[in-house]
């Protein structure tokens, strides 16, 4: 049986490798992103892909720095609780793979790709004085699309992300180890645009 697992696993390699245009090159990127993950964001983002060898997948690492509005949500108990509008800033970290598709001389190609985030938001301020102020992380994961255009050197990256996972937030002025709030469900589409330099 292993016999065979390996067989099927340099089977499936080979035919990746077969069926590329050409392995994916590393790259480097800066641009920005806007989405409604907590309320309408936006955000500067930097980016790096290395390639895995023959294989037409990338690895990379991305790392976003924004601000957040228009953040709509119900603090407090069913009896006590209020709706406001809050606003913040945020970081985000990811990580993961993608893999390429492009035409026979590379000018277009179509990204498919999947990665794991973390995102932590500032001490919220809403509209009023009395606005409770709180913090927010989300676990993520992202399955994204997108293309990328241009010449051998540089590039444009246009992507969407579709985020899904935990959310959990706490009281700003409350020194606890358990969130106040946590739910796992949808956390937001992203759109970006970032010029990149293959190399």
């Amino acid at each position: 049986m292993s016999k065979l697992a390996a067989l099927a696993a340099v089977t499936l390699v080979a035919a990746l490798v077969r069926t590329a245009h050409a392995a994916p090159a590393s790259y480097v990127s800066a641009g920005g992103q806007v989405g409604n993950a907590l309320g309408l964001a936006s955000a500067l983002d930097l980016d790096a892909g290395v390639a895995l060898g023959p294989l037409p997948l990338l690895a990379h690492v991305a790392l976003a720095r924004g601000s957040f509005a228009g953040l709509e949500e119900a603090i407090g108990s069913n009896d006590d609780s209020a709706f406001y509008r809050g606003q913040g800033s945020f970081y985000q970290l990811r990580a993961g793979v993608e893999h390429e598709r492009c035409t026979a001389h590379g000018g277009a190609c179509l990204i498919l790709g999947a990665d794991l985030g973390y995102l932590r938001s500032s001490a919220t301020s809403g509209p009023w004085s009395d606005t409770p102020s709180v913090r927010y992380t989300q676990y993520q994961a992202i399955p994204r699309a997108g293309g990328d255009f241009g010449g051998d050197r540089l590039r444009l990256r246009i992507t969407l992300d579709v985020a899904y996972g935990r959310t959990a937030r706490w009281f700003a002025d409350r020194m606890t180890t358990a969130p106040e709030m946590a739910r796992y469900d949808f956390q937001g589409t992203t759109l970006g645009a970032a010029v990149a330099y293959r190399f």
